[in-house]
């Protein structure tokens, strides 16, 4: 089984034993390969993919050749010893590169997809399982140490679908009661997402529900500040909801 975890600082095993990419462009190779798995992967998408320089300048043949090179490389480090053949992993002609023979790869941002698509679909209890298995995986951004263009556009993505997920689930453990727990994901929604309002709107929501006003109207003083930074104003939303909270508080002090 070939193993692989994109979530934090890449790591890579075959049947449980860890394997060392000699080449940072291996890693950009084999994580294109692996998060594009439904697409085409051209070589020459591919080639500009695995630049780990983007700004030296490259004809298309030299890239194209760098491709080469990397390919090789990364079936060598993987143990591919017929290198003149398609290997159990990977199918290459002049065309592109993709991956075969599937069932014998797993991957932790195949898997959390895969989680995320059946909570949406699941009943309350199994989608809070369901949620809190995902967040297991995302244990860092993905790849974490690599800047290259591609890479920090998925990075975006993956990070806005966590936050998403984190304030499913707080949602979910808000309609259950648990307010405890739903209070606890929206705090790591926020640590996530500062600029998200609508993360610092769950937890305000579910800071006034427990009647902790003053906490309520500090998470709203942190949440314009954040936004101020980036030129916006809170919502209506957010404004009525603080509102009322001041009210209450005002009240409970007299």
């Amino acid at each position: 089984m070939f193993s692989l975890k994109l979530f934090g600082e890449c790591q890579a095993t075959i049947d449980g034993k860890p394997i060392s990419l000699q080449r940072h462009s291996e890693w950009l190779l084999l994580s294109h390969l692996v998060i594009h798995r439904h697409e085409v992967n051209g070589r020459s998408i591919l080639a500009e993919a695995v630049r780990e320089n983007p700004r030296i300048e490259m004809g298309e043949s030299k890239m194209l050749e760098n491709l080469s090179s990397v390919f090789y490389s990364l079936r060598k480090d993987i143990g591919d010893n017929n290198l003149l053949k398609d290997s159990g992993f990977f199918k290459a002609n002049k065309w592109g590169i993709g991956l075969i023979n599937q069932p014998e790869i797993e991957c932790d941002v195949w898997k959390f997809d895969s989680l995320c698509e059946q909570a949406k679909s699941s009943e309350p209890t199994a989608s809070i399982r369901l949620y809190e298995k995902c967040i297991a995986l995302y244990v860092g951004e993905l790849m974490g140490g690599f800047y290259i263009d591609w890479v920090l556009e998925k990075r975006e993505i993956y990070k806005q679908k966590y936050v998403t997920l984190l304030g499913n689930l707080s949602k979910l453990y808000e309609q259950i009661n648990d307010l405890n727990k739903a209070v606890h994901f929206a705090e790591i929604a926020v640590r996530n997402s500062f600029t998200d309002e609508f993360a610092h709107h769950q937890l305000i929501l579910l800071l006034v529900k427990q009647e902790r006003f003053f906490s309520a109207l500090k998470q709203f003083e942190t949440c314009k500040n954040d936004l101020i930074r980036i030129g916006r104003q809170p919502l209506g939303e957010t404004e009525e909801l603080i509102k009322r909270a001041r009210i209450k508080l005002m009240h409970d002090s007299v």
